[in-house]
């Protein structure tokens, strides 16, 4: 681990084979506790629909209309609100298909940790054959690409609660995530580079289709939370009102 602590080291040797378990570990635990806080509303509105199912309710709503505290009816709305709240994919696709794909990408995010780690790790490995040859093994390749996103991924994952909740603009999570990103460039090419004992311009073909995996899923997070593209106004709040004619007067 101690590609994780120093990842700008000139050079350093792991052990071959190279354990995975280990890296994919950090990873669950660097991403746990966030997906904990942004999948609570999907759980909480879940249990409530149960309830009031199993109360002879036909939604959330009769549930919470029910609820006794009026702490746990203002949980409640705001937990529903986070589930059905609007994006920027709703003017592509309908809004029942959107809710879906938020939901299954969160419930998705435990299983997706290793695809992301396994398949980033290969297609850097794949540039490495393709220009000019790999100096050491596939899993060293891995082990350098989930090491450099263990930390990263925290930060990422805060910056999605943060949009999931509504507590951060589009303009600024785009800031935040460039930063981000940076970070997580500079990281993948020390790594792969002190690991593999590689010239500047080699380490540095294998950023872009790594960096492409590994945040692939937190931009899809955000389309599927942000309200409106960074830097665009926010859409007008639609309004429906039915115009009476007034009492006339009889000639």
């Amino acid at each position: 681990m101690l590609l994780l602590r120093r990842p700008f080291a000139r050079a350093l040797t792991i052990r071959e084979p190279v354990g995975h378990a280990a890296v994919i570990r950090l990873m669950w635990a660097a991403r746990w506790p966030t997906w904990l806080l942004c999948s609570g509303p999907l759980f909480l509105v879940f249990v409530a629909s149960m309830v009031g199912e199993a109360d002879g309710g036909a939604s959330t709503g009769a549930l919470t209309s029910r609820a006794d505290a009026p702490w746990m009816t203002g949980l409640l709305a705001f937990c529903d609100g986070q589930v059905v709240a609007p994006s920027l994919i709703d003017a592509a696709m309908p809004s029942f298909f959107v809710r879906s794909l938020r939901v299954w990408v969160l419930l998705m995010v435990p299983l997706g940790i290793p695809l992301v780690y396994f398949l980033a790790g290969i297609v850097a490995h794949v540039v490495l054959v393709l220009t000019g040859g790999a100096p050491r093994s596939m899993g060293t390749t891995m082990r350098a690409t989930g090491l450099a996103f263990v930390p990263v991924s925290l930060l990422y994952g805060v910056l999605d609660v943060f949009a999931s909740y509504g507590w951060v603009t589009p303009a600024v999570w785009a800031f935040g995530f460039s930063a981000l990103t940076i970070w997580l460039a500079s990281r993948l090419f020390a790594g792969v580079r002190c690991l593999h004992g590689l010239k500047k311009r080699r380490a540095l073909s294998v950023v872009p289709p790594a960096l492409l995996i590994l945040t692939s899923g937190v931009v899809l997070r955000a389309a599927l939370v942000l309200p409106h593209p960074p830097g665009a106004q926010p859409p007008p709040a639609l309004r429906y009102g039915v115009d009476l004619p007034g009492p006339r007067a009889i000639p």
